[in-house]
């Protein structure tokens, strides 16, 4: 189950990435991007403490 877990949010993490590049790259919307870097900063420490969970 922490499995899925992990690949849901790596999933998410991958998409908010693109999501990042674009917004920056090709409409220059710098405050979404920054919008969407929070989420995906906030994905990834899950991701951490899921990773540490099943490795403990």
């Amino acid at each position: 189950m922490l499995s899925n877990l992990i690949a849901d949010h790596e999933e998410g993490i991958r998409n908010l990435r693109a999501d990042v590049d674009k917004s920056v790259n090709s409409f220059h919307d710098v405050e979404t991007s920054d919008f969407l870097t929070g989420l995906m900063e906030n994905h990834e420490k899950r991701v951490w403490m899921l990773r540490a969970t099943v490795n403990s």
